[in-house]
């Protein structure tokens, strides 16, 4: 395996509609969604925990994103990935995004700079967008122009269960659900064979546990993107 930083290597300076699909290109991915700059070998401890995320959140947005009818598809990934930057940053404004975004071919383009926007989003968090992130199953989040992202997530989350959203460290519901009695075997699995759903995975955090109720048939929703989870409690509040 390489040893050539990633830094050198540039890999994400491929277009959209040319997404390689090598480790390297997932490495920089890695590094540039959650801050974590694996060597080629600790990625292939890693690969099949991040599976889930290339298979079913990269790979669907990418393929709309780069594909034929795509209005961003000649875009670089660099270019989406300095607006996935400003994202993580937590204080830009949907508005402020789109007046700071550079023009395409020397033109600016409103419905460019919103696809662009919406994709880089979806990227980073499991959740659906209007444009790109809106042409994958599930709700689609609405945001803002005054809004930075992480506003828009939490006041979506206040409005589904009715309180204020708090940082992962100071929410104690998880604890207080008594599931611990159920012991650490218990799983999606045994619910779906003990209460007879049928299980739907999701990789959209607002359908997670979302019930349907079709001719007698219960289907639950289950968010399966452990690994994104686990990478955005790595983040500063």
């Amino acid at each position: 395996m390489s040893s050539t930083p990633l830094s050198e290597l540039k890999p994400l300076q491929h277009r959209l509609r040319n997404a390689p699909n090598t480790s390297t290109f997932f490495r920089a991915l890695i590094q540039e969604l959650w801050n974590d700059d694996m060597t080629a070998e600790e990625y292939g401890e890693e690969k099949r925990a991040y599976e889930s995320y290339f298979a079913h959140i990269f790979q669907e947005l990418s393929t709309i994103a780069g594909g034929g009818d795509s209005i961003i598809r000649d875009l670089t990934f660099e270019h989406v990935f300095e607006i996935v930057q400003k994202l993580k940053s937590q204080n830009w404004t949907r508005a402020e995004l789109i007046a700071d975004s550079h023009p395409i071919s020397g033109v600016f383009d409103t419905a460019h700079t919103q696809t662009t926007i919406n994709f880089a989003a979806g990227l980073l968090v499991p959740l659906n967008f209007k444009s790109v992130g809106g042409a994958r199953r599930g709700d689609v989040v609405s945001w803002l122009e005054g809004d930075t992202l992480s506003e828009t997530i939490s006041k979506r989350i206040e409005k589904i269960t009715g309180r204020p959203c708090t940082s992962p460290q100071a929410c104690t519901s998880c604890n207080q659900s008594g599931f611990e009695r159920y012991g650490k075997n218990f799983n999606a699995r045994q619910l779906a064979r003990i209460a007879g759903f049928e299980i739907i995975w999701t990789s959209n955090l607002l359908d997670h546990l979302l019930l349907q109720d079709e001719d007698d048939n219960v289907k639950v929703h289950i968010f399966h993107q452990l690994k994104v989870l686990e990478n955005h409690l790595k983040f500063p509040e």
